[in-house]
C-alpha cells in the first residue's frame, strides 16, 4: 500500500463503515486515538444541507479528540471530493502515547456561527468516538452540543 501522512478524522468520518465507504477511502486502517492540542469542535461549517458539519478552531487550553488512519495514497483524491467545502491542512496530533505525530486533516474557512448540525449527523460523530473509544468524558460533552431534527423530505 502506498503511504501517505496519517489522516486525522474528528467528526463523522470517525465512524469506521463511512471512512472506508467506496467514495471515500476503503484501504483506511485505524492507527490509534489523538488529539489536536488548542482547538476546539465546533459545527459552524456551511453545508449545502441547511446544516452546520464539524470544524475546528482555535481555542487555548481544549483539545479536540479524533482518530488517525492510514489511508492508500491513491485515495486521498476520493477523501478530499467526498470532503467538500473543506481545505486539507497539515496539522500535528498528539498520539496516545503522548507522542507528537504529523498527520493531515479538513477544515473549512466556511462558517456561520449560528448553525446547529442535524440529529443524525451529531449522532454518527457520537458513534464514531464510541465505536474508536475515545474518552468517555470526551464523548459525554459530544452529547451536549445542541442539534436539529433533519425536516428535509427523504428522497
Amino acid at each position: 500500500m502506498q503511504r501517505s501522512k496519517p489522516y486525522f478524522a474528528y467528526g463523522s468520518n470517525m465512524k469506521i463503515d463511512r471512512i472506508t465507504a467506496d467514495e471515500r477511502a476503503p484501504s483506511a486502517r485505524k492507527i490509534g486515538r489523538a488529539k489536536m492540542l488548542d482547538k476546539k469542535l465546533v459545527f459552524n461549517k456551511i453545508s449545502t444541507d441547511g446544516s452546520g458539519k464539524g470544524n475546528i478552531i482555535v481555542s487555548p487550553s481544549n483539545s479536540v479528540w479524533g482518530v488517525l488512519f492510514e489511508i492508500n495514497e491513491r485515495e486521498i483524491q476520493n477523501l478530499d471530493r467526498a470532503e467538500g467545502g473543506y481545505y486539507k491542512q497539515d496539522i500535528t496530533v498528539i498520539d496516545e502515547d503522548g507522542n507528537s505525530t504529523d498527520a493531515f486533516t479538513y477544515i473549512s474557512s466556511k462558517t456561520d456561527d449560528n448553525l446547529k448540525p442535524y440529529d443524525w449527523y451529531l449522532e454518527l460523530i457520537i458513534e464514531g468516538a464510541d465505536e474508536c473509544d475515545l474518552p468517555k468524558e470526551y464523548i459525554d460533552d459530544l452529547r451536549k452540543f445542541e442539534s436539529k431534527p433533519d425536516t428535509r423530505k427523504k428522497k
